[in-house]
């Protein structure tokens, strides 16, 4: 990690093997990497966005709107769950194509409806509730539901 200048920035000196695929320009011209993708050991994709420890500003409607459509366009085969607010996510893929999701609704207000790559389920979710929905042969169905 680079040191912070005047404007709260970081700067990265990346490694050949690491690619710059978001940058911030500064009213001064500087411009410096925002997002970094590299891959690790094991192949997988990782992306980093360099940060000080306090995330409480950083995160709102437009950024997590932007940074799920860099995902999915970085990660094209990677699932994308929407529920308009906060939530955690886990997936999990079996050698025969099926595919599970599970949502936990994190936000203050209830949830309606999930989109779970694009498709849309009306699922009513109150704070702290969770769902599991099984994907098979491009079909979604629910397989469980914490009680209230």
């Amino acid at each position: 990690m680079g040191k912070r200048n005047a404007n709260c920035w970081y700067g990265l000196e990346l490694l050949e093997e690491t690619e710059s695929v978001m940058q911030f320009d500064t009213s001064q011209g500087r411009i410096f990497a925002g997002v970094t993708r590299f891959a690790n050991a094991l192949g997988g994709t990782v992306l980093i966005y360099p940060a000080e420890k306090d995330w409480s500003s950083f995160f709102n409607h437009q950024r997590i709107a932007l940074y799920k459509d860099l995902f999915g366009e970085l990660c094209g085969d990677l699932p994308r769950i929407d529920c308009g607010g906060y939530s955690c996510v886990a997936v999990k893929r079996k050698a025969d194509g099926t595919t599970y999701y599970y949502v936990a609704n994190l936000a203050g207000d209830n949830v309606e409806h999930i989109q779970i790559n694009g498709k849309t389920v009306k699922e009513r979710l109150e704070i702290y509730q969770s769902v599991v929905y099984e994907e098979k042969n491009g079909r979604l169905k629910k397989v469980g539901k914490t009680k209230k």
